[in-house]
């Protein structure tokens, strides 16, 4: 009799547990059907995310906005405020020049030179196309020397304003015909 309630026991035990387990699997199955949609989603993501890059991606080449190196009035005014920006600085250089302040000036005639640089870059493909590029070389590196009064380099912005196409205001083949 003992042994038969031991394993009577031990039976219900094992019952037990397998309700336990059955239950378990059921609040886990219950788990996962309410968040099939959070992982559909999940499974989604990496797709979409492509799918966002490669829409820009194309965006970008459809576009193909070259900043102050494009074609356009809209680059060649980011090339005019490049000027602007180098006259300023040339200014603001003398200014500081003129009131005995050197390490504030020599800060300020950096920029002139990276301003420079910047304003070299954008203007390098159009002007060697139209055949400018030697002569706007040469005013862009007078604009760079130490030496040079600032009356000259001031001449020297003027010139480079109204003398070369890729820095005019208005597209030359906007001109009116005489």
């Amino acid at each position: 009799m003992f042994s038969g309630e031991i394993a009577r026991a031990m039976l219900i035990q094992i019952q037990k547990l397998k309700l336990d387990l059955e239950s378990g699997l059921l609040e886990m199955d219950q788990i996962l059907r309410a968040n099939a949609i959070n992982f559909a989603v999940l499974a989604a993501l990496p797709a979409l995310g492509l799918s966002l890059l490669l829409l820009v991606l194309l965006r970008t080449w459809i576009q193909r906005d070259h900043g102050a190196e494009g074609r356009g009035n809209i680059a060649r005014c980011h090339r005019r405020l490049l000027l602007v920006d180098v006259e300023r600085s040339l200014m603001e250089f003398q200014h500081y020049r003129d009131n005995g302040m050197e390490e504030e000036a020599r800060c300020k005639f950096g920029l002139v030179l990276y301003t420079l640089d910047r304003l070299c870059k954008a203007v390098e493909s159009h002007a060697k196309e139209t055949g400018e590029w030697l002569s706007l070389r040469e005013d862009i590196f007078d604009l760079a020397k130490l030496d040079m009064g600032m009356t000259d380099k001031m001449i020297v912005v003027s010139r480079l304003k109204w003398m070369y196409n890729c820095l005019l205001p208005f597209s030359s083949s906007r001109l009116p015909r005489l």
